[in-house]
């Protein structure tokens, strides 16, 4: 008679309490990482949006701060001739 020696499965129970307790297990594992999943999808959008919030709203400021230092007026291009005979009358 020939003894077996390491012969314990580690894979799937055989027995219907092993298997329940495996399949509650393993339910519960994969709700858990789905619930993981949809927090870490949530968290990371909700920082995206803070994120591109933000740089909208200093661009906004850097807009509104760069038009105030900007000077509108007309002028005009005046010959060379005509404005060294304006130097030379004063």
């Amino acid at each position: 008679m020939a003894q077996q020696i390491g012969t314990q499965s580690y894979g799937f129970p055989q027995t219907w309490l092993g298997r329940v307790v495996g399949s509650v297990l393993a339910v519960a594992l994969l709700v858990s990482a789905f619930f993981f999943l949809v927090f870490f999808l949530v968290a990371a959008g909700v920082l995206i949006l803070g994120i591109s919030l933000r740089l909208l709203w200093r661009a906004r400021q850097i807009r509104a701060r760069a038009s105030q230092d900007v000077l509108e007026g007309e002028y005009s291009v005046e010959p060379r001739e005509k404005a060294a005979e304006i130097t030379v009358k004063h």
